[in-house]
């Protein structure tokens, strides 16, 4: 007989999924024995992808940081060097240079830098916004994923209604846009194939090929940055044809009579083809097969709103389930639930009325390399948790300069050794996802769950909320969210975080059940049901007024992305099937299956450049090169390569990653970033 406890949990990675894991423990040892999908799970249903497969290697490495560390030798060597310190030390060296440094040159010299290294609600900012807030730090805006597309959805419908993927498989048609649902989405995956089984068509949009585009019946692939022509063509044959909705457009949206007059009147299938480089037979295709049905549903990923017009993109890719009326069935669009799922009100736990600094500055996380190389800026203590700033923002040569400077006192709290944490003065070991107490809402679907602490703490570590506890009482911060447990900020959240989602419900109501799908009907909900919308006229607006104040096009329009001569190649850089950003990349298994660094180029790009497969190639521009191996990918498009996003440059031949050739621009809302307006060259190398 087995001495094991079950329980449930729940992964923390940047995944639509928030997969709901069954986790056994020994019950001597303490150790997870085996984890594996849980499979009451609406979504989930009891499988996990080949990433968390892997959890227990991710738990018990080799590599993880176990104690605290100080740096030994100086940074410009190229390793950094260590001594275990204590707890006590380590609370001790940083809060001490926060105290100089606050003195000696103000709050504004120094910089929080965090992510998605946990979705966890309260593990994600936490305390640590409170505790930043409290000194007056920089405040970091986080904008490396989702921000133009959130700004366009916000100023569009107010980020609300995202279609639900459990109605998929009553669809007639699906049309998965720029998402490789099957690497990065894979519990979708059972919906699709149900779906097709009853008959739906699935079209794929994407100038890659994908484990998705074979899946799907028909592939269509538009040259990178031409979505809205497609989106806009769309939208004029389903006026031309009288297939819209024209009684939603009146009751529930302003400017449609202007979208039909001004953005769609130019896009006829010829045209559309001419600009997207898509057949013309193909785009008839979709256009009908999109307008004949109401029954559909597209899901639309963030990569494609991840370029300079990637806000304009999302803007009229919005616009069809408005115009067809899938938006007031069970189909529609989804780009992120996490609009409404995740919209507490945090301010009891990061509490924005702590900061006193009335000239506090701002700097966008993508503009990284900028704000450490800037003189003016003068940052003096760089505080990096839930990222790897190093592999994953633009234009990291620069970032990897700047952080050699001794004038820079930086501390990262991660599980593992980071290429960051190479530049470190001060490394802090975290925790994993089974260490500590969280809660879920996911961005892919409409359930949230309680994860709770189900192994004591490996080594040494402690999760997020806990360093910035220690070193809060360390600094004599006397606020009481700062004694706050992960519990009690989960609990606050949940009774008092104002989601409608969750009204009526308690903290015990998940320690029952784990995980329970939000309240979709609650009374008032804002959306097709009640007829209003979280926007400033409280209508979805076609035509912005906003955007119009501020010079931009008031309409969802074709913004064209002017190319590069002198660099013809088109970057994408696509999450790998293996890892999560930085995330598993530490994992041997799944190291072994990835093996090395490929660049995907078309049989034409790699003819005209005399490349074979498998031959080292240099990928450049005027800011940067990386070194991959060839991989020639059949059906490509041509004039786009695809060289995976965050790989660890360390681990690389000349340790550089794509990201060194990205520039710190801004797409056109959001102040997001721009990782495929990125355009190089490729030479073979070796």
């Amino acid at each position: 007989m087995k001495n094991t406890n079950l329980f449930k949990a729940t992964c923390p990675h940047d995944c639509p999924d928030a997969c709901s894991m069954e986790v056994e423990i020994d019950e001597i040892t303490k150790k997870v024995m085996k984890v594996s999908g849980e499979k009451s799970h609406p979504v989930t249903k009891g499988f996990l992808c080949n990433k968390v497969n892997n959890y227990i290697d991710l738990i018990y490495n080799k590599d993880r940081v176990l104690y605290p560390k100080i740096r030994v030798n100086s940074k410009q060597e190229k390793q950094a060097k260590w001594k275990r310190i204590s707890w006590e030390d380590a609370i001790d060296i940083i809060s001490r240079k926060l105290d100089h440094t606050l003195k000696e040159y103000g709050p504004n010299s120094i910089l929080p830098y965090s992510y998605s290294g946990t979705l966890g609600l309260v593990g994600f900012l936490g305390l640590g916004e409170a505790f930043f807030n409290k000194l007056g730090a920089i405040k970091l805006l986080r904008t490396i994923c989702t921000a133009a597309g959130e700004e366009a959805e916000a100023l569009t419908d107010g980020r609300i209604g995202n279609a639900d993927i459990e109605n998929i498989p009553k669809m007639d048609l699906v049309l998965l846009w720029g998402t490789n649902t099957f690497s990065t989405n894979v519990h979708m995956v059972p919906f699709l194939e149900k779906a097709k089984r009853n008959g739906a068509k699935i079209i794929c949009i994407d100038p890659r090929v994908t484990r998705t585009s074979k899946f799907s019946d028909i592939h269509i692939q538009p040259k990178p940055g031409t979505d809205s022509a497609l989106a806009l063509c769309i939208s004029k044959y389903m006026f031309d044809n009288n297939l819209v909705d024209i009684d939603f457009l009146k009751k529930n949206t302003i400017g449609w009579e202007k979208f039909l007059n001004e953005s769609i009147k130019d896009f006829s299938i010829e045209k559309t083809s001419e600009l997207t480089g898509v057949d013309k037979n193909l785009i008839e295709i979709l256009a009908k097969s999109y307008a004949k049905t109401k029954n559909s549903f597209i899901r639309l990923n963030w990569g494609i709103q991840r370029r300079l017009n990637g806000g304009m993109i999302v803007r009229t890719i919005k616009m069809l389930p408005l115009l067809s009326g899938s938006v007031k069935g069970d189909g529609g669009i989804c780009l992120s639930t996490g609009g409404e799922m995740r919209n507490f009100n945090y301010d009891g736990i990061y509490r924005p009325d702590l900061c006193k600094n009335p000239s506090r500055k701002t700097v966008n996380m993508i503009q990284l390399g900028k704000a450490l190389a800037s003189d003016s800026e003068k940052i003096k203590f760089f505080y990096v948790w839930n990222s790897d700033p190093v592999n994953c923002a633009p234009n990291s040569n620069l970032i990897k300069k700047s952080l050699l400077s001794d004038e820079i006192f930086t501390v990262v709290h991660d599980t593992f050794n980071s290429d960051t944490s190479n530049y470190a003065d001060i490394l802090l070991p975290a925790d994993t996802a089974l260490e500590r107490d969280d809660f879920y809402g996911a961005y892919g679907n409409y359930y949230y769950s309680f994860s709770p602490q189900v192994i004591p703490k490996v080594g040494e570590s402690k999760d997020n909320n806990e360093v910035f506890r220690i070193l809060a009482k360390k600094m004599n911060f006397k606020e009481s969210c700062f004694s706050m447990t992960n519990i009690d900020m989960i609990k606050h959240l949940i009774e008092k975080g104002n989601n409608p989602f969750l009204t009526g419900k308690k903290f015990s109501d998940f320690e029952k059940n784990s995980f329970i799908k939000a309240d979709l009907n609650y009374k008032d909900r804002f959306g097709v049901k009640s007829g209003l919308w979280p926007t400033k006229s409280g209508k979805i607006e076609i035509f912005s007024e906003f955007l119009k104040s501020r010079n931009q096009s008031p309409l969802p329009i074709y913004t064209e992305q002017k190319l590069s001569n002198k660099y013809p190649l088109t970057v994408l850089s696509a999450a790998t099937h293996n890892f999560i950003g930085a995330s598993f990349q530490h994992v041997p298994r799944l190291k072994k299956i990835f093996s090395r660094q490929t660049l995907e180029i078309s049989g034409v790009d790699a003819k005209k450049r005399n490349i074979n497969d498998g031959d080292i190639c240099r990928v450049f521009n005027n800011l940067g090169e990386t070194y991959a191996y060839a991989l020639i990918v059949k059906d490509l498009l041509p004039g786009t390569i695809n060289v995976p996003k965050q790989i660890r440059s360390s681990q690389l031949i000349d340790e550089s990653n794509i990201n060194s050739l990205v520039s710190e621009e801004v797409a056109d809302f959001g102040k997001g970033p721009i990782y495929y307006s990125t355009f190089a060259e490729v030479e073979k190398h070796l």
